[in-house]
């Protein structure tokens, strides 16, 4: 696929909410495609570069426990982790981010799963 085709379907599968995958030898552009594409859709553009987290509650944040009325947990939450900042526009709404994990042959598997766990879920 030619960068063109891509810079034009991506904005399309953001709203579909596909995530795009993109895969390439190191210095093909991916970090750059990735670093004009926030700029031209006026977001946010975080990178986390996965080599150097430890483990997946560097990425997914802590647990933590709700509790009922009565004192006995009833579901877990997460607490994002501090990095993932929400930047909000002159409104008050939230700025569109775009996420980009950058590194993922250089880190273990558990984070590996982590990553899939925020790529399923998203992140609002």
């Amino acid at each position: 696929m030619r960068i063109a085709d891509l810079h034009r379907a991506i904005p399309y599968l953001f709203k579909t909410r596909i995530t795009p995958l993109l895969v390439g030898l190191h210095g093909k552009g991916k970090t750059s495609f990735t670093t004009q594409l926030a700029q031209d859709l006026d977001a946010e553009l975080l990178t986390i570069r996965l080599g150097t987290l430890n483990d997946s509650g560097d990425l997914i944040g802590l647990p933590a426990h709700i509790m009922g009325a009565d004192g006995t947990p009833t579901h877990t939450v997460y607490v994002a982790p501090s990095f993932l900042p929400v930047t909000r526009n002159s409104d008050g709404s939230p700025k569109k981010t775009i996420l980009f994990f950058d590194e993922i042959n250089r880190t273990n598997r558990d984070l590996i799963q982590a990553v899939f766990q925020c790529v399923k879920k998203g992140i609002s």
